[in-house]
Formats: structure tokens, sequence, C-alpha cells
């Protein structure tokens, strides 16, 4: 439960500074709220998504002889 509150926690600091990067001098204020409530949404869904990678890798990527 604490790595969830930590996610949380970095990956609004993380989309609120790139909210400030993108649309720190824009006069379009509804867009922005609009774009900020839709990144603040996202930061707290985000932790509870699990993105499970089924297979195995190539054999390329473990081939490290003549290198």
């Amino acid at each position: 439960m604490l790595t969830k509150v930590l996610l949380t926690f970095i990956a609004t600091i993380i989309l609120y500074y790139t909210y400030k990067l993108l649309f720190g001098k824009c006069n379009r204020f509804n867009v922005c709220r609009i774009i900020l409530l839709t990144m603040s949404v996202f930061a707290f869904v985000f932790p509870f998504i699990s993105i499970k990678i089924s297979g195995q890798m190539p054999e390329y990527f473990f081939i490290m002889d003549n290198v």
C-alpha cells in the first residue's frame, strides 16, 4: 500500500512539472484546466495499472560472446 502511495506522489509531481513546462504560459484556461484534471486522475490511476509481459525474450538479447 505504501508503494502505491509513493507512486501516486511521484506521478503527481512528474505530471505537474510536465504541465508547467508545456502549458505554463497558456492563455486557454479551459483547455489547461481539463488537461490538469486529466493528469491528476491519471496520477491516481497509474499505480493500480499492472502490465504483464508474457513470452520469452528473443535469444539475441542474451548472446554477447563476440562484443
